[in-house]
């Protein structure tokens, strides 16, 4: 899933990669968090690669923005701040809504919305479960649907990039918030319609207010998220 939207880079070590991209997944999901030092050897040893590729893997982890070198001390896991979270929404906004704006008006836009559908009925039917991992694994897919629909290339690697780091944040949200949840999902639903009927207007004007409100409801309660630990409890 998430490899699908990581920046594709040709020129890199394929196993290299292969272990940045499932780094990736972890950090993205907190685990290890934000500020945790990536000991080389022990990484190694975990995924039973040599110290090249995780070398290289541990350089896309920088190039992605989700690590970061300090001189004679190693890498870590790049940290969390409302600051970042700022930096990057205020980037999300109109590459979002402009993204969502050219599927609707693409002539797919009726076999897109009904892809849209499916992974949104996968988040609903995730959340009535109780299911967090489910539920932020189907927006995922859901999201890399739309961004794939976009016929706009440089929008779509900007897009990859930018939304890379943000799902850090993202994350947070499902895993506690669920009122902010319940809005993604109608706000979702209402996107799907707009891209359904061609809206181009709609489809952007849905997504900013969707991304614009998550946005200031997380930004508000990001640092008590921060000092929990992903299941919940409160972090040592």
């Amino acid at each position: 899933m998430l490899a699908a939207t990581l920046p594709d880079l040709a020129d890199r070590a394929p196993l290299g990669e292969d272990v940045a991209r499932h780094l990736a997944s972890e950090i993205i999901r907190l685990r290890p968090p934000p500020g945790a030092k990536l000991v080389e050897t022990e990484l190694c040893d975990r995924h039973g690669v040599s110290r090249s590729p995780m070398r290289e893997a541990l350089r896309l982890l920088e190039f992605w923005s989700l690590a970061k070198r300090r001189p004679r001390y190693g890498v870590f896991v790049a940290p969390m701040s409302v600051q970042n979270l700022d930096d990057l929404t205020t980037c999300r906004i109109p590459l979002e809504a402009r993204a969502a704006a050219l599927v609707a008006e693409h002539p797919s836009h009726p076999q897109v919305a009904e892809r849209l559908l499916s992974r949104l009925v996968a988040m609903a039917e995730a959340q009535e479960t109780g299911d967090v991992e489910a539920c932020f694994t189907a927006n995922l897919a859901m999201m890399d649907s739309l961004h794939g629909a976009n016929p706009n290339p440089v929008l779509a690697r900007l897009l990859g990039e930018v939304n890379l780091s943000a799902r850090r944040y993202r994350y947070l949200v499902y895993q506690h918030s669920p009122e902010t949840l319940t809005m993604l999902l109608e706000s979702n639903a209402a996107l799907i319609a707009a891209i359904r009927s061609g809206d181009g207007d709609r489809a952007h004007a849905v997504t900013e207010e969707m991304v614009r409100n998550a946005w200031q409801s997380l930004r508000v309660r990001l640092p008590e998220y921060l000092r929990l630990s992903p299941d919940g409890s409160q972090a040592t």
